[in-house]
Protein backbone atom coordinates (compact mmCIF):
# COMPACT_ATOMS: atom_id res chain seq x y z
CA UNK A 1 0.00 0.00 0.00
CA UNK A 2 2.53 2.24 0.85
CA UNK A 3 4.78 1.21 -2.41
CA UNK A 4 1.40 2.58 -4.86
CA UNK A 5 1.25 5.70 -2.84
CA UNK A 6 4.74 6.96 -3.21
CA UNK A 7 4.51 5.61 -6.64
CA UNK A 8 1.26 7.80 -7.25
CA UNK A 9 2.92 11.02 -5.40
CA UNK A 10 6.30 10.06 -7.64
CA UNK A 11 3.76 10.76 -10.94
CA UNK A 12 1.93 13.48 -9.47
CA UNK A 13 5.08 15.16 -8.44
CA UNK A 14 6.26 14.71 -11.66
CA UNK A 15 2.98 15.99 -13.71
CA UNK A 16 3.38 18.69 -11.33
CA UNK A 17 6.74 19.72 -12.45
CA UNK A 18 6.24 19.15 -16.17
CA UNK A 19 2.96 21.64 -16.20
CA UNK A 20 4.90 24.51 -14.35
CA UNK A 21 7.73 23.55 -16.94
CA UNK A 22 4.86 23.72 -19.69
CA UNK A 23 3.51 27.34 -18.12
CA UNK A 24 7.19 28.66 -18.12
CA UNK A 25 7.80 27.97 -21.70
CA UNK A 26 4.07 29.60 -22.73
CA UNK A 27 5.20 32.92 -20.04
CA UNK A 28 8.93 32.46 -22.06
CA UNK A 29 7.57 32.88 -25.62
CA UNK A 30 5.32 35.75 -24.58
CA UNK A 31 7.94 37.57 -23.07
CA UNK A 32 10.62 36.75 -25.93
CA UNK A 33 7.67 38.64 -27.99
CA UNK A 34 7.50 41.41 -25.81
CA UNK A 35 11.43 41.52 -26.51
CA UNK A 36 12.50 41.21 -22.94
CA UNK A 37 15.14 38.63 -23.70
CA UNK A 38 16.97 38.56 -20.66
CA UNK A 39 13.72 37.52 -18.31
CA UNK A 40 13.05 35.05 -21.14
CA UNK A 41 15.80 33.66 -20.65
CA UNK A 42 15.17 33.06 -17.47
CA UNK A 43 12.04 31.23 -17.79
CA UNK A 44 13.76 29.10 -20.17
CA UNK A 45 16.54 28.08 -18.08
CA UNK A 46 13.57 27.36 -15.21
CA UNK A 47 11.59 25.58 -17.62
CA UNK A 48 15.05 23.70 -18.19
CA UNK A 49 15.68 23.06 -14.75
CA UNK A 50 12.02 21.74 -13.82
CA UNK A 51 12.18 19.63 -17.54
CA UNK A 52 15.83 18.62 -18.85
CA UNK A 53 14.44 16.66 -20.72
CA UNK A 54 12.71 18.83 -23.27
CA UNK A 55 14.21 19.72 -26.73
CA UNK A 56 11.76 22.22 -27.63
CA UNK A 57 13.60 24.25 -25.33
CA UNK A 58 17.00 24.77 -26.94
CA UNK A 59 16.53 27.28 -29.92
CA UNK A 60 15.12 29.60 -27.74
CA UNK A 61 17.98 29.37 -24.59
CA UNK A 62 20.36 30.19 -27.87
CA UNK A 63 18.03 32.45 -29.26
CA UNK A 64 17.88 34.74 -25.90
CA UNK A 65 21.40 34.01 -25.32
CA UNK A 66 22.39 35.48 -28.68
CA UNK A 67 20.06 38.25 -28.96
CA UNK A 68 21.97 39.37 -25.36
CA UNK A 69 25.09 39.58 -26.88
CA UNK A 70 25.67 43.22 -27.37
CA UNK A 71 25.64 44.45 -31.10
CA UNK A 72 27.19 47.42 -33.14
CA UNK A 73 25.71 50.11 -35.04
CA UNK A 74 25.20 47.39 -37.69
CA UNK A 75 23.29 45.09 -36.26
CA UNK A 76 26.14 42.55 -35.95
CA UNK A 77 27.54 41.08 -32.66
CA UNK A 78 30.23 42.84 -31.49
CA UNK A 79 31.78 39.58 -29.10
CA UNK A 80 32.03 36.95 -32.11
CA UNK A 81 33.72 34.51 -30.33
CA UNK A 82 30.42 34.28 -28.49
CA UNK A 83 28.03 34.87 -31.76
CA UNK A 84 29.66 32.04 -33.52
CA UNK A 85 29.75 29.17 -30.73
CA UNK A 86 25.58 30.07 -30.65
CA UNK A 87 25.89 29.75 -34.54
CA UNK A 88 27.58 26.49 -34.14
CA UNK A 89 24.79 25.14 -31.31
CA UNK A 90 21.86 26.40 -33.96
CA UNK A 91 23.81 24.43 -36.48
CA UNK A 92 23.86 20.99 -34.25
CA UNK A 93 20.27 21.48 -33.29
CA UNK A 94 19.22 22.32 -36.85
CA UNK A 95 20.75 19.26 -38.35
CA UNK A 96 19.69 17.16 -35.10
CA UNK A 97 15.61 18.59 -35.88
CA UNK A 98 15.88 18.40 -39.56
CA UNK A 99 13.42 16.15 -40.19
CA UNK A 100 11.02 17.30 -37.20
CA UNK A 101 10.25 20.73 -39.29
CA UNK A 102 10.59 23.34 -36.22
CA UNK A 103 10.13 27.08 -37.57
CA UNK A 104 11.06 28.70 -34.49
CA UNK A 105 14.45 26.98 -34.76
CA UNK A 106 14.66 27.94 -38.25
CA UNK A 107 13.51 31.48 -37.36
CA UNK A 108 16.13 32.06 -34.57
CA UNK A 109 18.80 30.23 -36.35
CA UNK A 110 18.39 32.37 -39.56
CA UNK A 111 18.70 35.55 -37.33
CA UNK A 112 21.98 34.18 -35.92
CA UNK A 113 22.61 33.25 -39.81
CA UNK A 114 22.18 37.02 -40.74
CA UNK A 115 23.97 38.16 -37.77
CA UNK A 116 27.28 36.80 -38.76
CA UNK A 117 26.72 38.17 -42.53
CA UNK A 118 25.01 34.79 -44.26
CA UNK A 119 22.41 36.64 -45.68
CA UNK A 120 21.76 33.72 -47.89
CA UNK A 121 21.09 31.12 -45.39
CA UNK A 122 19.21 33.65 -43.58
CA UNK A 123 16.47 34.02 -46.30
CA UNK A 124 16.42 30.80 -46.78
CA UNK A 125 15.64 29.41 -43.17
CA UNK A 126 13.02 32.29 -42.98
CA UNK A 127 11.41 31.56 -46.41
CA UNK A 128 11.22 27.32 -44.85
CA UNK A 129 9.78 28.91 -41.67
CA UNK A 130 7.29 31.07 -43.19
CA UNK A 131 6.34 27.63 -45.12
CA UNK A 132 6.06 26.32 -41.63
CA UNK A 133 3.73 28.85 -40.26
CA UNK A 134 2.34 31.06 -42.41
CA UNK A 135 1.62 33.50 -39.69
CA UNK A 136 5.20 33.56 -37.88
CA UNK A 137 5.59 37.03 -38.30
CA UNK A 138 9.11 36.89 -36.82
CA UNK A 139 9.84 35.45 -40.04
CA UNK A 140 7.89 37.51 -42.09
CA UNK A 141 9.40 40.55 -40.84
CA UNK A 142 13.41 39.03 -41.25
CA UNK A 143 12.23 38.73 -44.93
CA UNK A 144 10.87 42.06 -45.63
CA UNK A 145 14.06 43.97 -44.31
CA UNK A 146 15.64 41.60 -46.04
CA UNK A 147 13.71 42.29 -48.86
CA UNK A 148 13.85 46.22 -48.02
CA UNK A 149 17.79 45.99 -47.88
CA UNK A 150 18.41 44.57 -51.06
CA UNK A 151 16.02 47.07 -52.80
CA UNK A 152 13.19 44.69 -54.15
CA UNK A 153 10.51 45.02 -51.58
CA UNK A 154 7.64 43.92 -53.09
CA UNK A 155 5.57 42.91 -50.21
CA UNK A 156 4.71 46.14 -48.25
CA UNK A 157 2.94 46.02 -44.99
CA UNK A 158 -0.29 46.79 -43.82
CA UNK A 159 0.44 50.06 -42.96
CA UNK A 160 2.31 51.14 -46.10
CA UNK A 161 -0.60 49.57 -47.90
CA UNK A 162 -3.28 51.14 -45.92
CA UNK A 163 -1.65 55.04 -46.33
CA UNK A 164 -1.84 54.58 -50.20
CA UNK A 165 -4.80 53.32 -50.45
CA UNK A 166 -5.99 57.05 -48.81
CA UNK A 167 -3.55 59.07 -49.79
CA UNK A 168 -4.91 58.78 -53.66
Amino acid sequence: MVSKLVRVVGMVTQGNRNTDARTLVLRGKTTLERGDNKAALELFEKARALDPENSELVPYLLYCEYQLIPKGKDGAPTDLAQAQAIFKEFQREYAREQNEENAALMVFYGVASLGLGNQKKAKRLFKEAVRLEPRNTLAQRQLRLLEMREGKSSSRGFFSQFLEKFSK
